[in-house]
Protein backbone atom coordinates (compact mmCIF):
# COMPACT_ATOMS: atom_id res chain seq x y z
CA UNK A 1 0.00 0.00 0.00
CA UNK A 2 2.82 2.05 0.85
CA UNK A 3 4.53 1.94 -2.71
CA UNK A 4 1.01 2.62 -4.52
CA UNK A 5 0.76 5.94 -1.96
CA UNK A 6 4.81 6.87 -3.51
CA UNK A 7 3.45 6.19 -6.68
CA UNK A 8 0.84 8.32 -6.59
CA UNK A 9 2.97 10.84 -4.95
CA UNK A 10 5.46 10.56 -7.88
CA UNK A 11 2.87 10.80 -10.51
CA UNK A 12 1.24 14.15 -8.66
CA UNK A 13 4.83 15.56 -8.65
CA UNK A 14 5.26 14.61 -12.06
CA UNK A 15 1.87 16.31 -13.66
CA UNK A 16 3.07 19.40 -11.60
CA UNK A 17 6.04 20.11 -13.32
CA UNK A 18 4.42 19.05 -16.87
CA UNK A 19 1.87 21.38 -16.26
CA UNK A 20 4.43 24.37 -14.91
CA UNK A 21 6.38 23.55 -18.09
CA UNK A 22 3.71 24.10 -20.45
CA UNK A 23 2.67 27.07 -18.53
CA UNK A 24 6.12 28.47 -18.89
CA UNK A 25 6.81 27.41 -22.42
CA UNK A 26 3.35 29.27 -23.56
CA UNK A 27 4.74 32.06 -21.05
CA UNK A 28 7.73 32.31 -23.76
CA UNK A 29 5.26 33.12 -26.63
CA UNK A 30 4.07 36.26 -24.82
CA UNK A 31 6.11 38.45 -26.68
CA UNK A 32 4.91 36.96 -30.22
CA UNK A 33 1.14 37.05 -29.56
CA UNK A 34 -0.33 40.53 -29.86
CA UNK A 35 -3.61 40.76 -26.77
CA UNK A 36 -5.63 43.08 -29.27
CA UNK A 37 -5.76 39.72 -31.35
CA UNK A 38 -8.67 37.87 -30.20
CA UNK A 39 -7.89 34.33 -32.40
CA UNK A 40 -5.54 33.39 -30.69
CA UNK A 41 -7.13 33.60 -27.23
CA UNK A 42 -10.12 31.79 -29.16
CA UNK A 43 -7.97 28.88 -30.00
CA UNK A 44 -6.03 28.60 -26.86
CA UNK A 45 -9.89 28.75 -24.87
CA UNK A 46 -11.05 25.82 -27.45
CA UNK A 47 -8.19 23.95 -26.21
CA UNK A 48 -8.96 24.24 -22.67
CA UNK A 49 -12.47 23.97 -23.08
CA UNK A 50 -12.11 20.48 -25.39
CA UNK A 51 -11.65 17.86 -22.41
CA UNK A 52 -15.42 19.56 -21.18
CA UNK A 53 -16.84 17.22 -23.62
CA UNK A 54 -15.22 14.34 -23.17
CA UNK A 55 -15.66 14.80 -19.40
CA UNK A 56 -19.72 14.62 -19.74
CA UNK A 57 -18.96 11.41 -22.33
CA UNK A 58 -17.63 9.95 -19.49
CA UNK A 59 -20.34 10.82 -16.59
CA UNK A 60 -22.80 9.50 -19.40
CA UNK A 61 -20.96 6.06 -19.94
CA UNK A 62 -20.50 5.87 -16.13
CA UNK A 63 -24.32 6.20 -15.95
CA UNK A 64 -24.99 3.47 -18.82
CA UNK A 65 -22.24 0.65 -16.87
CA UNK A 66 -24.14 1.47 -13.91
CA UNK A 67 -27.45 -0.23 -15.87
CA UNK A 68 -25.51 -3.46 -16.83
CA UNK A 69 -27.79 -6.67 -16.21
CA UNK A 70 -26.23 -10.39 -15.32
CA UNK A 71 -23.95 -9.13 -12.58
CA UNK A 72 -24.52 -10.77 -8.95
CA UNK A 73 -25.64 -8.14 -5.72
CA UNK A 74 -22.03 -8.02 -4.47
CA UNK A 75 -20.91 -7.24 -8.20
CA UNK A 76 -23.25 -4.76 -8.46
CA UNK A 77 -22.39 -3.10 -5.24
CA UNK A 78 -18.48 -2.91 -5.95
CA UNK A 79 -19.60 -1.63 -9.53
CA UNK A 80 -21.66 1.18 -8.03
CA UNK A 81 -19.23 2.17 -5.52
CA UNK A 82 -16.19 2.12 -8.58
CA UNK A 83 -19.03 4.30 -10.94
CA UNK A 84 -19.77 6.48 -7.91
CA UNK A 85 -16.52 7.14 -7.31
CA UNK A 86 -15.24 8.01 -10.42
CA UNK A 87 -17.81 9.93 -11.39
CA UNK A 88 -17.62 11.91 -8.19
CA UNK A 89 -13.99 12.78 -9.88
CA UNK A 90 -15.51 13.94 -13.14
CA UNK A 91 -17.76 16.35 -11.57
CA UNK A 92 -14.58 17.59 -9.80
CA UNK A 93 -12.63 17.91 -13.09
CA UNK A 94 -15.96 19.45 -14.76
CA UNK A 95 -15.98 22.09 -12.00
CA UNK A 96 -12.26 22.61 -12.42
CA UNK A 97 -12.09 22.91 -16.32
CA UNK A 98 -15.31 25.62 -16.57
CA UNK A 99 -13.62 27.40 -13.50
CA UNK A 100 -10.43 27.63 -15.32
CA UNK A 101 -11.75 28.35 -18.52
CA UNK A 102 -13.75 31.37 -16.93
CA UNK A 103 -10.69 32.37 -15.68
CA UNK A 104 -8.51 32.31 -18.75
CA UNK A 105 -10.90 34.07 -20.57
CA UNK A 106 -11.06 37.04 -18.06
CA UNK A 107 -7.01 36.96 -18.21
CA UNK A 108 -7.32 37.14 -21.93
CA UNK A 109 -9.78 39.98 -21.66
CA UNK A 110 -7.98 41.89 -18.86
CA UNK A 111 -4.90 42.00 -21.16
CA UNK A 112 -6.96 43.85 -23.44
CA UNK A 113 -7.19 46.43 -20.72
CA UNK A 114 -4.87 48.74 -20.18
CA UNK A 115 -3.83 47.71 -16.78
CA UNK A 116 -0.24 47.64 -14.82
CA UNK A 117 0.58 44.11 -14.51
CA UNK A 118 1.04 41.73 -17.48
CA UNK A 119 -2.39 40.16 -18.26
CA UNK A 120 -1.59 38.48 -21.55
CA UNK A 121 1.58 36.43 -19.66
CA UNK A 122 -0.32 35.40 -16.72
CA UNK A 123 -3.12 34.46 -19.36
CA UNK A 124 -0.90 32.72 -21.51
CA UNK A 125 0.74 31.07 -18.50
CA UNK A 126 -2.35 29.87 -17.21
CA UNK A 127 -3.36 28.43 -20.03
CA UNK A 128 -0.34 26.15 -21.15
CA UNK A 129 -0.79 24.78 -17.39
CA UNK A 130 -4.72 23.99 -18.19
CA UNK A 131 -3.79 22.70 -21.56
CA UNK A 132 -1.27 20.30 -20.27
CA UNK A 133 -2.88 19.69 -17.73
CA UNK A 134 -6.19 18.64 -19.75
CA UNK A 135 -4.14 16.47 -22.01
CA UNK A 136 -3.18 14.33 -18.91
CA UNK A 137 -6.54 13.83 -17.65
CA UNK A 138 -8.01 13.35 -21.31
CA UNK A 139 -5.84 10.80 -21.84
CA UNK A 140 -6.76 8.86 -18.19
CA UNK A 141 -10.45 9.24 -19.16
CA UNK A 142 -10.22 7.77 -22.78
CA UNK A 143 -8.32 5.02 -20.50
CA UNK A 144 -10.88 4.40 -17.92
CA UNK A 145 -13.17 4.78 -20.33
CA UNK A 146 -11.58 1.86 -22.49
CA UNK A 147 -11.80 -0.03 -18.94
CA UNK A 148 -15.39 0.46 -18.86
CA UNK A 149 -16.01 -1.11 -22.06
CA UNK A 150 -14.04 -3.66 -21.83
CA UNK A 151 -15.79 -4.72 -18.15
CA UNK A 152 -18.98 -4.51 -20.18
CA UNK A 153 -18.13 -6.61 -22.78
CA UNK A 154 -16.79 -9.23 -20.21
CA UNK A 155 -20.36 -9.00 -18.80
CA UNK A 156 -22.06 -9.37 -21.51
CA UNK A 157 -20.34 -12.01 -22.53
CA UNK A 158 -20.14 -13.82 -19.29
CA UNK A 159 -24.23 -13.44 -19.34
CA UNK A 160 -24.39 -14.84 -22.89
CA UNK A 161 -22.41 -17.79 -21.75
CA UNK A 162 -25.22 -18.47 -19.25
CA UNK A 163 -27.64 -18.12 -21.21
CA UNK A 164 -25.85 -20.99 -24.05
CA UNK A 165 -25.17 -23.20 -21.14
CA UNK A 166 -28.50 -23.46 -19.39
CA UNK A 167 -30.32 -23.85 -23.17
CA UNK A 168 -27.64 -26.93 -23.95
CA UNK A 169 -28.62 -28.50 -20.19
CA UNK A 170 -32.17 -27.57 -21.04
CA UNK A 171 -31.56 -29.45 -24.64
CA UNK A 172 -29.81 -32.34 -22.91
CA UNK A 173 -32.38 -32.61 -20.20
CA UNK A 174 -35.04 -32.74 -23.13
CA UNK A 175 -32.41 -35.14 -25.30
CA UNK A 176 -32.20 -37.59 -22.04
CA UNK A 177 -34.01 -41.05 -22.08
CA UNK A 178 -34.99 -40.72 -18.37
CA UNK A 179 -37.19 -37.59 -19.79
CA UNK A 180 -39.14 -39.51 -22.23
CA UNK A 181 -40.44 -42.09 -20.04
Amino acid sequence: MAVQAQNKKARVWVLLFLCLTGGYALGLLNDFIDPAKQLVPMVLIAIVVAPIALIAQAISKYGEIKKVKGLSREEQRRLDEAVNTQRSALFYYLFFFLLSTTGVAIGFYAATLKISFNANLWALRATGFIAVFATVISFKIYRDLAKVQDYEAIVTRRSEERKAKAAALKKLSEDSPNSKG
